[in-house]
């Protein structure tokens, strides 16, 4: 059976239901998402959220927008509208994710590495298009700001703590994100928004030891 697409008068709840009918029910849905048919269910229901990589997916295999889902809408651009025509631009930003060798690696060998988003929207971030990379987050040291599954888009042209802010760092290959502080003296904090992890502070001399893969823009997921 063919149910009307909902709008933004729908709850997102609404908006999932039909994406998971849209794909052929729950069973495909799981495959498509590349999840449990359980994590489907607690979806619809609302009991978890719905990570964007997966929402992703989902909407690529309907055929519908990302901006559908969260809001509800479609964005229709004006061709006789130059300034909308070109905040309407679209930039391809790829997935990367810590090399053996502590630099980010290109993910080459999966079907979702490439996401595209409206320049404008990017250059609102401020931040140019050729610059942005996404990363998948691991973890909830920076829940509930950034949680586990979620994608983060970076600015790689930031390559040094330069002002407070959250940054993804490479220690000893490892990534991770933190929201830095710069202190007084020129050391930073490293703080977690999940308080179950404590702050700690990089003295000046050992900031070397960090390397700043870039700055958070944005965390991206479906509350």
């Amino acid at each position: 059976m063919n149910l009307s697409r909902p709008t933004a008068e729908h709850s997102l709840q609404d908006r999932i239901e039909w994406l998971v009918t849209e794909v052929g029910g729950p069973t495909n849905a799981a495959r498509v998402a590349e999840v449990s048919r359980q994590t489907i269910d607690r979806w619809r229901s609302g009991d978890a959220r719905l990570p964007f990589l997966e929402a992703y997916r989902l909407a690529r295999r309907a055929g519908v927008s990302l901006d559908w889902l969260a809001t509800g809408f479609d964005v229709v651009p004006d061709p006789s509208d130059k300034k909308q025509s070109e905040s309407q631009q679209f930039a391809v930003v790829h997935r990367y994710e810590p090399g053996q060798g502590g630099e980010l690696v290109e993910i080459v060998d999966s079907h979702d590495t490439l996401i595209a988003f409206r320049e404008g929207w990017l250059r609102n971030l401020s931040m140019q298009p050729q610059n942005a990379a996404l990363l998948l987050v691991s973890g909830d040291v920076m829940a509930p700001t950034i949680r586990d599954r979620d994608l983060i888009l970076i600015d790689r042209a930031i390559k040094a703590i330069a002002g407070d802010g959250i940054y993804a760092l490479l220690r000893g290959g490892a990534l991770t994100i933190r929201r830095a502080q710069v202190m007084i003296d020129g050391s930073v904090m490293l703080i977690a928004d999940n308080d179950r992890y404590l702050p700690e502070r990089i003295a000046v001399d050992d900031l070397g030891q960090l390397r700043v893969v870039g700055r958070v823009r944005l965390g991206i997921g479906f509350p």
